[in-house]
């Protein structure tokens, strides 16, 4: 079940227009590319990211440090750990890290999108 939540986070985490780098160190990064393909020569997304249903990309700027440390542990634990094949990661994910992305997400997602707010 871990596993689903991992992917979930991840998932959420690029609606919000987050991705992670390792220039540098592993850090978050704004990521508001979307994944296309070529189909009969035009190309194509069928990804939906919070811009799309009228809400506003995450700004890194406005997520507390150690916050920030929490969503990209998470992040990078759902690519080693389910989203790809690795092999001797030795990844192990933090229960209070998971714990506190969980959150984190909610809140940057109703904060995003201004029809939560109203709601």
């Amino acid at each position: 079940m871990v596993e689903a939540g991992l992917i979930a986070c991840r998932q959420m985490m690029q609606f919000l227009g987050l991705g992670i780098t390792f220039q540098g160190g592993l850090k978050l990064e704004p990521d508001n590319k979307y994944y296309t393909f070529k189909k009969d020569g035009a190309v194509f997304t069928d990804e939906v990211k919070v811009f799309d249903v009228g809400g506003q990309y995450v700004k890194i700027a406005d997520i507390l440090l150690n916050d920030q440390i929490v969503l990209v542990s998470v992040f990078n634990a759902a690519s080693k750990a389910t989203a790809h094949m690795t092999d001797g990661s030795e990844l192990t994910v933090n229960p209070q890290f998971f714990d506190r992305a969980c959150l984190l997400i909610q809140e940057l997602t109703v904060a995003s999108i201004p029809a939560y707010q109203q709601a």
